[in-house]
């Protein structure tokens, strides 16, 4: 292909490119959203490879191609997450749920002088029941590679391509030691997260939520409420249990004993606020469509509050014109 043919097919499937990684972004939130070890706070980034691009690495590379799409590496999407044992579960859902192709890691290719951090690249496409949906139909024999990194290995991916730090031999000698340090204390910082991850799966293991002696903290505090309040009502990602505890702290409310014994107390009219709530947002949403402070499907199964926000009402119940005086909405 000339550089005009290549033109003329990425200009005809570019909308198609487009639509392929949208949906596969889709999908792939989807599955992670799903997973209950993965945060709700990843990130993607999805592009289709410029026109500017391929020429580039078709002159630089003498390549001859048949087709546009023999770039494995057209669509691209990439997820950042958190922590790197999430990094790690969200391949696994990646080779579980995706035809892979080739999987990557990009640590494994690097020299002894060369700088950087792994991430795990994939070269995938939909597997058959994906492409019975119409958005696959239209783009059947597509690829697309996904990067999987986690947020630390994203700084260090994002830097080194700014700074075009790729090798020793490129990186100016009084800098060298300056950026091993950034390398190696960006890799440190991932195994120690994994090592906090690791004490708090401990420390959860071994609290009691019928202590009346031990400080509620931001993971008591989920704990006790996992365990005394409806499980249907949770929301993860949506659990704002740093504010909760705030509120809590401020009535004195600061053991988990406290907590159980505000919520047994508050239990029935909590439960009647909610009620009063679910009829409200169904009316609202019969007559404007649109449900109101929550989703169709929560208002659907009889669920309006989270259990932050079943605890949160117990404690405005409980205290009164005086929540309302410190948390309210502020009047003009």
């Amino acid at each position: 292909m000339n550089n005009s043919d290549i033109e003329k097919e990425y200009q005809t499937i570019l909308p198609l490119c487009e639509s392929f990684v949208s949906e596969l972004k889709r999908q792939l939130n989807e599955l992670l959203a799903q997973e209950k070890e993965i945060s709700s706070e990843f990130i993607f980034q999805h592009r289709v490879k410029p026109l500017s691009s391929i020429l580039q690495t078709v002159q630089d590379k003498t390549l001859t191609i048949k087709s546009v799409r023999e770039f494995d590496d057209l669509i691209g999407l990439r997820v950042i997450l958190t922590f790197k044992r999430e990094a790690e579960l969200a391949s696994k859902l990646i080779r579980e749920n995706l035809n892979v192709l080739v999987e990557k890691d990009t640590q494994s290719k690097l020299g002894e002088k060369e700088f950087g951090y792994s991430s795990i690249h994939f070269t995938v496409e939909p597997p058959a029941n994906w492409q019975n949906m119409p958005t696959f139909k239209k783009v059947q024999g597509f690829r697309a590679e996904i990067q999987v990194r986690s947020g630390a290995q994203h700084i260090w991916a994002s830097a080194s391509r700014v700074l075009q730090y790729k090798q020793e031999q490129g990186v100016p000698p009084s800098v060298r030691r300056a950026i091993n340090r950034v390398s190696a204390l960006l890799e440190l910082a991932d195994l120690e997260f994994e090592r906090v991850l690791a004490e708090r799966v401990l420390y959860l293991t071994n609290a009691r939520t019928d202590s009346a002696s031990e400080q509620l903290n931001v993971d008591l505090l989920a704990k006790t409420l996992d365990e005394q309040l409806p499980e249907a009502n949770k929301l993860p990602g949506e659990e704002h249990y740093a504010g909760l505890l705030t509120e809590l702290l401020y009535f004195s409310i600061n053991t988990p004993q406290k907590l159980r014994e505000l919520w047994h107390k508050q239990e029935k009219a909590v439960m009647e606020a909610q009620s009063l709530e679910l009829d409200r947002g169904r009316k609202e949403m019969a007559s404007t469509g649109l449900p109101v402070d929550n989703t169709i499907e929560r208002l659907g199964r009889g669920i309006f509050f989270t259990q932050t926000g079943l605890a949160r009402m117990a404690l405005r119940i409980e205290t009164g014109e005086k929540w309302n005086q410190k948390f309210g909405p502020k009047r003009q």
